[in-house]
């Protein structure tokens, strides 16, 4: 048996291999098959979606409420270092968070030491708001990390607050709500090829440009896009760590899937247009409301793919502008049924790469 021969068809059998995992962290690699489908787009999409599209829980600040505070703490900072606080979303999820309250009361009596106090140290009830405190459920574990610094206090100084907590997205709600804390992606290293390049590099120069060549130097597969993605993450315990991939494959196919359905319902759509492009090639643009360059760059990377799209490019107009355009151009004779085809067609297909991928991921992890 040719052992490397029977390796390297493992490997393209399957998108993920050499998976290494801990507690709060997570590295694998995703490798191209022969059909070279994994864009650098979809990879970029799919760590995007982690960092900014996934749903977590934070102590939300403007509803932090001081009764006490003879601290050397200013309250804003405060309120910023509470909503920072990792907060178990699992533990969470099943939960009515609208009946939940944090309780914060320290002081220290002592007439020369400093006390400090943590995270566990904000105590979370569950029940109706208009409960006396005593009477409502205490929750535990719901902090990955309890014993995260929250502050320290003089002597006969006092701090007194309650808060709430909320759901919401990194994108929408701020950072606090980010569920992770490393998030990347690198292509993997060809040494064969920086070997070949520095070799043409003049010795005075070796030093200044062997980091610039070594980030161009990576194994390529036949069509030039990235053979391997090493993909790295780290977080908290907010979310457990082998389930943000998954979730961020379903979040981008759930995203599709709803384009799909304004473009098929698109005269009756509020969140997607379509306009003739004001250029002199005939064409349409495709304007999504509330999207950005994520879905662009996917559907543009696609559809490059397909030899009846004679261009395609997409636009967002403004940062603060929440609309994307995403122009199409086909042959002269194509009616404006067929450019709404071959858009759903597109999205389609990253929705079919991004089901193999995450079905790969799952029974690999």
């Amino acid at each position: 048996m040719n052992l490397n021969k029977t390796i390297y068809n493992i490997i393209i059998m399957s998108y993920i291999s050499q998976v290494k995992k801990s507690t709060n962290s997570l590295k694998f690699r995703i490798t191209n098959k022969k059909d070279e489908l994994l864009e650098i787009a979809l990879i970029n999409a799919i760590r995007r979606s982690i960092i900014v599209n996934l749903e977590g829980y934070a102590f939300l600040r403007d509803t932090i409420n001081f009764s006490v505070n003879t601290s050397i703490y200013n309250e804003d900072f405060l309120s910023q270092r509470v909503s920072l606080i990792p907060l178990n979303y699992s533990k969470l999820d099943k939960l009515n968070i609208s009946e939940i309250e944090g309780n914060f009361e320290a002081s220290n009596d002592d007439p020369i030491e400093f006390k400090r106090f943590y995270a566990k140290d904000i105590k979370l009830y569950y029940g109706p708001l208009d409960v006396p405190i005593e009477e409502r459920k205490s929750l535990d574990d719901i902090y990955p990390i309890p014993d995260v610094l929250l502050l320290e206090l003089k002597p006969n100084q006092k701090v007194k607050f309650t808060i709430r907590i909320g759901k919401g997205t990194h994108k929408e709600n701020g950072a606090s709500f980010c569920p992770i804390s490393k998030c990347l992606y690198y292509f993997e290293p060809d040494s064969k090829e920086l070997s070949k390049v520095m070799a043409e590099v003049p010795e005075e120069r070796k030093r200044e440009l062997e980091p610039l060549n070594r980030d161009k130097c990576y194994m390529k597969t036949a069509k030039g896009i990235p053979l391997i993605y090493n993909f790295e993450l780290e977080n908290d315990g907010v979310i457990p760590i082998v389930s943000l991939f998954e979730r961020a494959c379903d979040y981008l196919i759930n995203l599709l899937d709803s384009k799909i359905n304004e473009i098929k319902n698109i005269e009756v759509s509020k969140t997607v247009a379509i306009e003739t492009s004001p250029t002199n090639m005939k064409g349409y643009d495709f304007v999504f409301e509330n999207s950005n360059e994520t879905l662009g760059n996917l559907m543009q990377s696609y559809g490059l793919r397909d030899k009846d799209i004679h261009y395609i490019a997409y636009q967002v107009p403004h940062p603060s502008d929440k609309r994307l355009y995403v122009r199409i151009s086909l042959d002269e004779s194509a009616e404006r049924k067929d450019y709404e085809k071959k858009v759903i067609g597109i999205m389609q297909q990253i929705i079919t790469i991004l089901n193999g991928l995450k079905k790969d991921y799952m029974s690999s992890v």
